[in-house]
């Protein structure tokens, strides 16, 4: 989070923040060399967390629809993309936040983007007082003679 509020998105960490886009504003943090002439992001703005919390979901189809929605994806064949929108995801489910703390950037082309951004991030991120239960890693058998639901005490091994 504090390469976001810095600007110094690319730097550190590569495991830091998941990068959701493809130009974006520091492109080098995504194709790793600042030589290559990207285009960058015509606007960007930090989405924070609205309160104190865990992060509890990240949903990603509302990542994908907010992504189209900044002009970053396609919905049909002949749709342009635009590889300078995108989000930048510092947050993990899982982390505790504090109200305030950045979570994410949403790069656009304007302020309509920014604010079709913003509210893609509003829907995506969730914020609960407590982090939620672990999935298991395995929910289901498939045998010759069917599919069995294993339930949440069932482990991997």
């Amino acid at each position: 989070a504090q390469h976001l509020a810095e600007g110094r998105i690319g730097e550190g960490d590569p495991q830091a923040g998941i990068v959701f886009g493809s130009g974006l504003g520091d492109h080098h943090a995504v194709a790793g060399s600042r030589d290559r002439g990207f285009q960058q992001s015509q606007a960007f703005e930090i989405f924070a967390a609205n309160r104190e919390g865990v992060v509890a979901r990240i949903e990603p189809r509302a990542i994908g629809h907010g992504i189209i929605a900044l002009g970053g994806g396609r919905t049909a064949v002949e749709d342009t993309v635009d590889p300078t929108v995108g989000f930048v995801i510092s947050a993990r489910p899982g982390d505790r936040v504090t109200a305030g703390e950045p979570l994410a950037t949403v790069f656009a082309r304007d302020a309509d983007g920014i604010a079709a951004g913003m509210a893609a991030l509003r829907e995506a991120i969730t914020i609960a007082d407590l982090a939620p239960q672990a999935l298991p890693l395995v929910s289901h058998r498939v045998t010759a003679e069917g599919v069995t639901e294993l339930g949440p005490a069932v482990s991997a091994v």
